[in-house]
């Protein structure tokens, strides 16, 4: 819990106490309960409601690099699931040209949004599903 209270980012911070407190509603030990600052990288979801008045300070993670796992191609999108174990919806899908064992890069980008960078240099932004 204490890493959950060091998140500065309200969505960030209320995604990793939904994590930790599943985890142990499951009775895994708090140990096992491993919430890192990449894990909730790229949460969305509603705002904090009883946000701090001063949040914590705490660097937030501009990037995470990660394996290409699966790619699965859905009705409306592509979908790259990372060896992290995240799921990232693409929003120009056709302009890319990746594969499984690529190693991608995911940038924090402007308004809230974020972007996938593919081994050839090209980008898309992308929204975390999972």
């Amino acid at each position: 819990m204490e890493t959950c209270m060091n998140l500065s980012n309200d969505v960030e911070r209320l995604s990793c106490y939904d994590l930790a407190t599943e985890k142990l509603t499951r009775g895994q030990a708090a140990g096992d309960a491993l919430i890192t600052p990449e894990s909730v990288f790229g949460v969305k979801g509603g705002g904090a409601r009883n946000a701090p008045a001063q949040p914590v300070e705490r660097e937030e993670l501009g990037e995470i690099t990660s394996l290409v796992a699966a790619i699965r191609n859905r009705a409306a999108a592509t979908e790259v699931e990372l060896k992290n174990g995240q799921v990232w919806r693409l929003d120009n899908a056709p302009r890319l040209l990746l594969q499984v064992g690529d190693e991608v890069t995911i940038k924090r980008a402007a308004m809230k949004s974020f972007k996938l960078l593919a081994p050839d240099g090209r980008f898309t932004r992308v929204k975390r599903v999972r």
